[in-house]
């Protein structure tokens, strides 16, 4: 059973994709909107062989809850799906969303072969 053109059909109807959603997120909000173009020549600068060729973003999705450092749900043209963070933006308290402090436990968690989701950049 070919149930793509009832999706379409549905897609249309209701004036917004499904078959691109990602489970807990939303469209990226506008105050927390990314250069993408940026993002890619960074992340392609990176010196992640993985991150340098997965392309550019196709879509990018902002998750619906972890207010206080934005999370992103990027998919490259390569098919490649990453979970991004940043700082928010205007001005930060000292100490306060330590994107780089949580990105050295998730690192140094990727080596110790338990449960922890690989980080590849900062």
């Amino acid at each position: 059973l070919d149930h793509k053109p009832a999706l379409l059909e549905l897609e249309r109807r209701l004036g917004f994709p499904l078959q691109e959603y990602v489970p807990g997120t939303v469209s990226v909000r506008p105050a927390l909107q990314i250069d993408l173009d940026a993002l890619v020549k960074y992340l392609t600068n990176s010196g992640v062989k993985e991150l340098a060729e997965a392309g550019p973003i196709v879509r990018l999705r902002q998750f619906g809850h972890g207010q206080s450092n934005p999370t992103y749900h990027a998919t490259f043209a390569n098919g490649k799906e990453y979970v991004l963070r940043k700082k928010p933006p205007g001005k930060i308290l000292k100490g306060a969303h330590a994107v780089e402090r949580e990105y050295q436990v998730l690192h140094a968690l990727g080596g110790t072969g338990g449960h922890s989701m690989c980080s590849h950049s900062i």
